[in-house]
């Protein structure tokens, strides 16, 4: 959809299909740009389809409450990056293969003086668990993927993609906390300037977003004005020139983990060793993409983080935002 690079998973898919949900945490991402819905060839002919991405996102100390206490300055910090090769197929259909790795730090960090927050002293004598935050410090997965698309006449065309990976702690990596995902989405061209979208999305770590729908529309107002609204993208965007957009909207991001060991034996009510942490954030900011030239392109994003959540599946122990935070991302890409 129009501005739906606003609404990216702690990865950058640079197939024409993936999913992003705003709003839980999901495994794997989803975004589609509706105006290339014509599905023209993805590889340029002196190209080899080959693309290299990446983002960075920074957000500012945020306050976590759990069932029964509260963690001051907590920093969260994501990473992502993912490699892709596009496959043309006869006829108007395309595949592309991708690989994609992901990774995030959290941790409480202390103001570098009592300046930066006076009240500190004191929070910490009236909460002895202070730097107890029952949250792994490392989340990661690894995945693979492969997308499908094709054009079925001038009005549908179709689009596939299923990611099977490991989304573990600071440890186990390929070798526990498997899981698959798998998305299908129809898009009809009603006109020249509306496109809508319908599918649905599976994610097999998931619990509360296992199986959901996807439904949208882009429209473009005018050559600049376009509109994305629906589920799981809703976003305006504006085109200053050919290589250069601006676009507001909501983006989220989210995952499941498997947790090995409890990060911080006796914070919780009860053992967390072995179980699921699915993840859940919400933002809402101004995004701005240069492409640069027919090889590089870079992207950023400013604005406040709505919502934010760490919730244990199987151990009804869930942490949540007190309040809104600002966060600032950055990401580019390269095609070979």
């Amino acid at each position: 959809m129009a501005g739906a690079g606003v609404f990216s998973r702690r990865s950058m898919k640079t197939s024409s299909l993936a999913l992003s949900l705003f709003c839980a945490g999901m495994a794997f991402s989803f975004s589609v740009n509706l105006h290339a819905q014509e599905l023209k060839p993805s590889v340029e002919p002196q190209k080899r389809g080959l693309s290299l991405s990446h983002e960075f996102v920074f957000s500012s100390d945020a306050e976590l409450r759990g069932n029964d206490t509260n963690y001051k300055r907590v920093a969260i910090q994501n990473y992502s990056w993912a490699l892709s090769q596009n496959l043309p197929l006869n006829g108007n259909r395309s595949a592309t293969i991708g690989l994609a790795y992901d990774l995030i730090h959290s941790g409480v960090k202390e103001p570098d003086s009592v300046d930066d927050d006076d009240s500190w002293d004191d929070y910490k004598q009236t909460h002895p668990n202070w730097n107890r935050l029952p949250v792994p410090s490392r989340l990661q997965s690894l995945t693979a993927s492969i997308d499908y698309s094709q054009e079925i006449d001038d009005k549908w065309s179709f689009s596939s993609s299923i990611s099977a990976g490991s989304y573990v702690t600071k440890t186990g990596l390929l070798s526990a906390g498997w899981g698959v995902c798998a998305s299908a989405m129809s898009l009809y061209k009603w006109d020249p300037s509306l496109t809508i979208a319908f599918g649905a999305a599976y994610d097999s770590l998931s619990e509360d977003f296992r199986l959901i729908p996807i439904f949208g529309f882009d429209y473009r107002l005018n050559e600049k004005w376009s509109m994305a609204l629906g589920f799981p993208a809703t976003a305006v965007t504006y085109q200053l020139r050919r290589n250069l957009s601006m676009s507001f909207g909501v983006s989220g991001s989210g995952g499941v983990y498997y947790v090995k060991d409890d990060p911080q034996p006796g914070a919780a009510t009860r053992s967390l060793a072995g179980s699921k942490l699915e993840t859940m954030e919400v933002r809402l900011g101004f995004k701005t993409e240069w492409q640069i030239n027919d090889t590089f392109s870079i992207n950023a994003t400013t604005g406040h983080v709505l919502y934010r959540e760490f919730k244990y599946i199987d151990r009804n122990y869930k942490l949540k935002s007190h309040d809104m935070v600002s966060f600032l991302s950055i990401g580019g890409s390269c095609s070979f």
